[in-house]
């Protein structure tokens, strides 16, 4: 009798080993999907139950549990000239409803010891969030800037470098005859009371340098939607 029950307990034991290790999933090393430096993250709680969703540039959108989010953005390693937006969705008042307090807290104190860009764009803005282009680029996080040292990039696909990377995120834009134009940079070093636009002031001289001012200050009136990037904000002016 009682070996019979030392057989059975011994039975459940290797049953409760071989579904629990089926339960557990290994969480995918997303610092091997792109280059460090020059990527488009975006992430969104929205529509999730203890779970958000993750885009690395033009890669498949992956659903993960809340209690990875750590785990993820440390093993991302994010370096200066990588980009990450999250999805607002906000009420009448301009409360966001959907981001976690404790995630909150944790990313911005995270913020302190990378130099990531950290982006976030309501839901109104966009049809799609993880479908509408992301433009955006590196150069050095301070002046001076000169075009031939920055690099343009959309959803993380170089454009190419200098002049002739402007022009081609240019011809990318008017590509699509509707919808938002996203245009975003690095960690750029603030500059005083300029600060909040020391970012489309640089595209501007750029444009002026690449010979298409008229072309960007058409977009920059029309279709062009200014985010700030509150990594940068909580800079100051070191």
């Amino acid at each position: 009798m009682k070996l019979s029950i030392i057989i059975l307990l011994s039975v459940g034991f290797m049953v409760m080993a071989l579904f629990g290790g089926c339960g557990r999933t290994e969480l995918p090393d997303f610092s091997k999907v792109a280059p460090s430096g020059q990527r488009i993250i975006k992430i969104s709680f929205r529509g999730q139950s203890r779970a958000f969703r993750l885009r690395i540039n033009q890669y498949p959108v992956e659903k993960l549990r809340n209690t990875d989010f750590t785990n993820v953005m440390t093993r991302l390693q994010l370096a200066y000239g990588d980009v990450v937006i999250w999805e607002d969705q906000r009420d009448k008042s301009g409360k966001e409803l959907t981001h976690p307090e404790n995630i909150s807290r944790w990313w911005f104190k995270h913020l302190e010891g990378v130099r990531a860009s950290f982006y976030s764009i309501s839901s109104d803005t966009v049809s799609d969030f993880f479908t509408t282009p992301i433009y955006h680029w590196k150069a050095p996080s301070d002046k001076p800037r000169p075009l031939q040292d920055a690099m343009f990039f959309v959803d993380g696909v170089a454009l190419g470098q200098g002049v002739r990377g402007f022009q081609a995120m240019m011809d990318a834009i008017e590509s699509t005859k509707s919808g938002p134009v996203i245009i975003v940079a690095p960690r750029i070093k603030n500059a005083g009371q300029a600060s909040p636009w020391i970012a489309e002031g640089q595209l501007s001289t750029w444009a002026q340098d690449a010979g298409v001012s008229p072309r960007f200050e058409k977009i920059l009136t029309s279709r062009y939607v200014g985010l700030l990037d509150f990594a940068r904000f909580g800079d100051g002016n070191n």
